[in-house]
């Protein structure tokens, strides 16, 4: 071959390239309409919820229910609706719909916001000095018989990746080491709707005497409503320079959720917890975020989660050892009944 056919030959491979690489190898966008918002958002599910036959619930058939309701006329409106309406059967407050700004939670109208928490009076009728710490997600201080007492309001993601400790969980280690000389520890966590799982776990493992299995979790990997992965093993080992070892009592109350009820599996492996108050509220499974072709996001939970013992809690929420709830007449009268009885 002559060189000049060989340098045509070069130049003809480059711009080939070129053109595969600014061409839509993906197809064109997918078609906004109200039919097809509708497919994509039934068949993403379809393929992907973990949960379908945990919870009991007949996809298909809700399908042919809400699809027949559907056409090219759906006004947006009446599309979220349906949408909102498609959902309501999964009862899973991780499943979030938002568009033309209205948010739809799956399972919202469920969960009961009963057992009233005040940390103000908590802070002002309890502690007999209290300071915060973590940005304001930890207040410490000790209780008048001389127990230690926190209260973790969150395990938020604040920035970063999702399994990266953020810096305001680092300040555990300041906060536990202030009970190094205590016998006793009521770690509460009563309203705390959540976070990450790698702040669960840094903050739990303050409290580990040894490394302990605490939960397992399958994702969903095929077309079937039951095809899940082998079980994937979740452990938490020791961690500072001054683990607190000793009696530990966990408060928890019916908002309780997500990130903060694996927190409440992993303590309870421990010997040394008793877990005091109401049941969690029963979200634990992992989701992702999506989007339609009209721009709307949601989210689809795409794992099973279950305790060590392999109980799955999704919708149940994990029970106390002891049942003890505050009333709004509790709160009124700047008490509370749950603190009080695990000070005894």
């Amino acid at each position: 071959m002559k060189k000049s056919n060989k340098i045509w030959t070069f130049i003809l491979i480059l711009l080939t390239f070129s053109y595969l690489q600014c061409s839509p190898l993906t197809g064109p966008e997918p078609e906004n309409t109200p039919t097809n918002n509708f497919e994509i958002f039934w068949k993403d599910f379809d393929l992907h919820y973990a949960l379908f036959d945990y919870k009991n619930v007949n996809w298909d058939s809700l399908y042919n229910v809400h699809s027949s309701l559907i056409s090219e006329n759906t006004t947006n409106t009446e599309l979220f609706d349906i949408l909102s309406n498609l959902i309501t059967p999964l009862n899973d407050p991780h499943i979030i719909l938002k568009g033309m700004g209205r948010v739809y939670r799956s399972g919202s109208d469920s969960v009961e916001k009963i057992n009233p928490f005040s940390l103000r009076i908590i802070k002002s009728e309890y502690l007999q000095t209290w300071d915060t710490a973590g940005n304001g997600y930890f207040t410490y201080g000790t209780l008048n018989d001389g127990t230690g007492y926190i209260h973790i309001s969150s395990f938020s993601n604040t920035g970063g990746l999702a399994n990266t400790v953020n810096k305001w969980a680092k300040d555990i280690d300041k906060v536990v080491e202030t009970f190094s000389s205590s016998e006793r520890l009521i770690i509460d966590i009563r309203g705390n709707g959540g976070g990450s799982p790698a702040n669960v776990e840094h903050i739990a493992s303050r409290f580990f005497d040894r490394e302990r299995d605490y939960l397992y979790t399958r994702y969903r990997n095929g077309p079937k409503h039951n095809d899940l992965t082998p079980l994937k093993l979740s452990s938490i080992t020791p961690g500072g320079d001054c683990p607190f070892n000793g009696e530990i009592m966990l408060l928890t109350d019916n908002n309780t959720a997500s990130a903060s009820e694996h927190f409440t599996l992993a303590m309870r492996t421990l010997p040394y917890v008793t877990h005091l108050g109401d049941t969690t509220t029963g979200i634990f499974a992992e989701n992702m975020e999506r989007d339609m072709p009209n721009g709307w996001l949601y989210t689809l939970t795409h794992s099973l989660i279950t305790s060590i013992d392999n109980i799955c809690f999704e919708g149940t929420g994990i029970p106390p050892d002891i049942y003890v709830i505050n009333t709004e007449d509790d709160i009124a009268n700047s008490k509370d009944n749950v603190l009080e009885l695990a000070q005894n």
